[in-house]
């Protein structure tokens, strides 16, 4: 799709949901399009000669034709199958994902905030990027003197900014920018698991195809593809949820995998920090 400045076409896409949800919208256009140009070029055709001012001309190839009942009733289903098959074969990618998840990310709505959290395996972590423990990066020594990685709980609340009096700067996304954002993997999959603390949430973010029902005492869960390194999305909650409904935006960035073990390294050197 064209993009002028954001202004044209659907927002820009995050990952395979996203992109082919917009390749998806592309052809669905394309076929609605062609049906309208030929359904108003056969009213085009026939009205105005069959209209009461020209005498009400009557088609005999048109009237009480049971050959021409039978097509135009046996196209529409066929279009119907044409428009609904890529549909239904989008949505089944979306909901059924068996490949190997990089890491498992837990959604958790409150009024009016976003929790995230991450069971961050350095182990599976570092074999994923080729990095053994026999290579030249961290290790840890546990109390039997082998080198083992331990297991990371990563878990914060995201808020929206709120801008003090002044002028804003320019390009800031008033009531979309939050303090700590979603950080994803890139080139990945992703499992993002959904809940709520306390009233019905919606946690959606466009450009990843995501719009995920937060409800209290149940998990629903998303699987995200092959997202896209260097992209930032917003979203928010798309359920009214009280008072402060609009301050739940979401924000989410995609870093590269070595970027990503290295933000999940700060968190442990921090944690680290803390504890002593």
């Amino acid at each position: 799709m064209p993009n002028f400045n954001g202004q044209m076409g659907l927002c820009d896409w995050g990952c395979s949901v996203g992109l082919n949800l917009i390749m998806l919208h592309d052809y669905l256009v394309c076929v609605c399009f062609m049906i309208m140009c030929v359904v108003g070029g056969v009213l085009v055709l026939i009205v105005p000669k069959a209209g009461f001012f020209s005498g009400g001309i009557h088609f005999r190839n048109v009237y009480r034709e049971n050959t021409l009942e039978l097509w135009w009733t046996i196209i529409p289903i066929f279009m119907i199958i044409i428009m609904g098959y890529p549909s239904f074969v989008q949505l089944y990618a979306m909901g059924m994902n068996d490949k190997p998840k990089f890491t498992t990310v837990k959604v958790t709505g409150h009024q009016w905030y976003w929790s995230y959290e991450y069971q961050v395996d350095f182990n599976s972590l570092f074999s994923s990027l080729g990095v053994t423990k026999g290579g030249e990066g961290l290790q840890f020594i546990n109390e039997g003197g082998e080198h083992s990685l331990p297991e990371l709980l990563i878990s914060y609340d995201s808020y929206t900014m709120s801008v003090s009096e002044g002028d804003l700067d320019p390009g800031f996304r008033y009531g979309q920018y939050v303090d700590y954002p979603m950080v994803l993997p890139g080139n990945s999959n992703i499992e993002v698991k959904v809940t709520s603390a306390d009233v019905i949430h919606c946690w959606t973010i466009h450009g990843l195809g995501v719009k995920m029902d937060a409800v209290p005492g149940r998990v629903n869960a998303s699987h995200l593809s092959n997202l896209r390194p260097g992209y930032t999305g917003w979203g928010g909650c798309s359920e009214m949820c009280g008072l402060n409904h609009w301050q739940m935006s979401a924000e989410v960035e995609v870093l590269s995998q070595e970027d990503f073990a290295l933000w999940a390294l700060v968190w442990l050197y921090s944690d680290l920090t803390d504890s002593d």
